[in-house]
């Protein structure tokens, strides 16, 4: 818990001052067909599903209608001066937070959905469902006190 304490400090404190209003989201669809299907799963094995990689945060938006998806009215109402940052690396080892911290990261399948969680040693210090990850942009939705969405862009 006084993980979590501390990445949610270092995130309301670490702001840019960019005020800038955030891109639209696009989502796509990975699913290939049936034909495809092996290939895609060895692909996607080798490459994270597409999460190996450094991760730049975009912007929050709480999910204020609580449907787990994002809106555009709040897209309009996103925090955009917040910092955060991911490095997922292919071995399981992930840097957190703008001070990058150590850690690992899980990614379950869990109720039919991806799962993604982040550990400092044996503690889960965050927890986040994958609502779609593409060549540019990861979308996690966060549970803490209100759901948000974490809207990360590939650098």
């Amino acid at each position: 818990m006084k993980y979590f304490s501390l990445f949610f400090a270092l995130l309301l404190f670490a702001c840019d001052g960019n005020n800038t209003s955030p891109e639209a989201v696009t989502s796509t669809n990975t699913n290939s067909e049936t034909a495809n299907a092996e290939k895609t799963t060895k692909t996607n094995a080798e490459q994270g599903n597409g999460k190996i990689g450094e991760w730049q945060l975009k912007y929050i938006a709480i999910d204020q209608n609580r449907n787990k998806k994002i809106d555009e009215d709040e897209i309009k109402n996103a925090i955009t001066q917040a910092n955060d940052y991911f490095r997922f690396n292919a071995d399981g080892s992930c840097l957190y937070t703008q001070i990058k911290l150590n850690g690992r990261y899980e990614v379950k399948d869990k109720d039919g959905k991806s799962k993604l969680y982040i550990y400092a040693g044996n503690e889960e210090v965050n927890k986040y469902d994958i609502l779609s990850v593409n060549t540019n942009e990861l979308q996690l939705l966060h549970y803490h006190g209100e759901n948000s969405f974490h809207v990360f862009k590939r650098l």
